[in-house]
């Protein structure tokens, strides 16, 4: 068991919560998340084999800061630290960069619900939360989705909801539109959550 205690990061972590709570997304808050993007690291994740994905937004610096923040502490801490987390949540990778990356792609993701028009002007916007490839899906979405798999469990996480909300715009976009023609963005995001066993993670072609 492994503790660990990196109080920048977890500041971040912080305030990413508070914006999503409060919808206020500020336009250039956006851009910097865009921009921050970290790609894929070179670091074996812990979860599932391979380096872990591309489109994540970890709040360390560097890969090897991942090990690093880790400590191990002394057995009494273990023991009632077990009553509260359990060794996943308690893990660097997964708090500084699983918790994060859900936090930037689901504002993202709000940010283009609630201000189309000011998102579609953002450069790397939708490819940065998702991007299919040959019928398979690549980014931040298929990334955070890949890392849940199926017996997860973390009351900061609620895809319930926010599925509903991608749902209502779907339908709000259909209904408003005299050609009926679909949000391909909106449309990747819902087949991507609803086939996230199929997802892949080999590195895919860019485009332009």
């Amino acid at each position: 068991m492994a503790y660990y205690k990196d109080e920048v990061a977890e500041e971040k972590i912080k305030k990413m919560e508070e914006i999503i709570k409060s919808k206020k997304f500020e336009e250039s808050y956006i851009r910097g998340l865009v921009a921050r993007q970290k790609g894929e690291l070179n670091f074996p994740s812990k979860y599932y084999e391979g380096n872990i994905a591309e489109g994540n937004w970890s709040q360390l610096e560097n890969d090897s800061d991942i090990e690093n923040v880790d400590r191990v502490v002394d057995a009494e801490d273990i023991i009632y630290g077990l009553a509260e987390y359990s060794e996943r949540k308690k893990d660097a990778e997964y708090e500084y960069v699983f918790i994060p990356s859900y936090y930037a792609v689901k504002t993202l993701i709000l940010y283009y619900i609630k201000n189309k028009k000011q998102a579609e002007r953002i450069y790397g916007l939708k490819n940065a939360v998702i991007r299919r490839c040959d019928d398979k899906f690549y980014g931040g979405l298929p990334f955070i989705l890949k890392y849940i798999g199926s017996d997860f469990i973390d009351s900061r996480v609620d895809f319930v909801e926010f599925a509903e909300t991608l749902l209502d715009f779907k339908s709000e976009q259909r209904a408003n539109n005299k050609n009926n023609s679909l949000d391909d963005f909106i449309n990747d995001i819902i087949d991507c959550i609803k086939e996230r066993r199929k997802i892949s993670y080999e590195k895919p072609t860019k485009r332009n």
